[in-house]
């Protein structure tokens, strides 16, 4: 789950260091889901919110048409499906069966089209639309012991249409985004719950290697300063990858192995004062590339920092 602009959580508001000592939800309890226009799409207004307090957007990167505008609890088309339940859960599916294999990106590469879904918190840039008014704390790395994303996930479909593209891989998984104002650096931090590939023997769970996608500049839309590292659950977390039907609740401290990480970068220019950095952004998603249909259900997601 690659990620560039539509995902770039936010700055937060300062906070005194012994703020740091107390549990902090870092996000409210989701009310409703706005909807952001997807990357093809130069409009950055969230648009067809569920109800009038929605505090949580639904991205949709590399979709041929934007969702449309909430009906009730749920938006979909011929490529996704959104539906918002109660206890913050919400159910995803995508359907990449016709999506090409390949795609040019902004970085001027032609790399393998990454078509996501993902529910995340609304970015900061947005909070004076929404009905109550949020404050968020920004608390530096270096003043933090734990930073936990929590929740529960299942995965309700992982199926292939066929086998045609290099690459056919379905994703279910988290996302933790840290920002560093002073380098205008950006951090994005996943965990896959699963990953199914297909590796000419049928498509089914493969327990695939961790692995940096950024180091020091988005190759697909050619941004500096960002880093990206994909994790899997079984590598860091001593979980195993859920097939299909499968559900599991998770509760991860991140900050351990994203301090590790960060400390793997510096000679690519990572900043590596962990006073500049803080967390400032999470998502809940999966991602198709090649032709796959995939889904989740998402119930208590969370995310708290001390």
């Amino acid at each position: 789950m690659a990620k560039s602009g539509l995902f770039l959580a936010v700055a937060l508001l300062g906070a005194p260091p012994a703020f740091a000592q107390q549990v902090t939800h870092l996000f409210p309890p989701i009310t409703g889901l706005w909807i952001m226009p997807g990357t093809h799409n130069g409009d950055r207004q969230p648009y067809g919110a569920s109800s009038p307090d929605a505090n949580w957007v639904v991205g949709q990167w590399n979709i041929p048409d934007n969702l449309p505008a909430f009906s009730g609890n749920t938006t979909s088309n011929q490529y996704a499906a959104v539906t918002l339940g109660q206890d913050n859960s919400f159910t995803l599916s995508q359907d990449a069966s016709t999506l090409p294999c390949n795609r040019l990106y902004g970085s001027g590469r032609n790399l393998v089209d990454e078509f996501d879904i993902l529910v995340q918190p609304v970015p900061t840039g947005f909070l004076s639309m929404l009905s109550t008014p949020q404050a968020r704390p920004r608390i530096p790395l270096d003043q933090l012991s734990n930073v936990t994303i929590s929740g529960t996930v299942k995965v309700t479909q992982m199926q292939e249409a066929d086998a045609s593209c290099r690459a056919t891989q379905g994703i279910v998984g988290i996302g933790v985004v840290a920002t560093d104002p002073d380098t205008h650096q950006t951090f994005f931090y996943q965990v896959s719950f699963t990953v199914y590939k297909d590796l000419g023997d049928g498509f089914a769970v493969n327990q695939a290697p961790s692995n940096w996608f950024f180091q020091g500049s988005n190759i697909q839309n050619g941004d500096a300063h960002q880093f990206g590292y994909g994790d899997r659950a079984w590598n860091s977390y001593s979980m195993a990858p859920l097939a299909a039907g499968q559900s599991e609740s998770f509760s991860l401290n991140v900050l351990p192995v994203i301090k590790q990480l960060m400390a793997q970068q510096a000679g690519n220019g990572m900043d590596q004062n962990l006073d500049d950095w803080a967390v400032t952004g999470a998502y809940y998603g999966e991602s198709a590339f090649g032709h796959v249909q995939v889904g989740s259900a998402w119930s208590h997601v969370d995310m708290t920092e001390y």
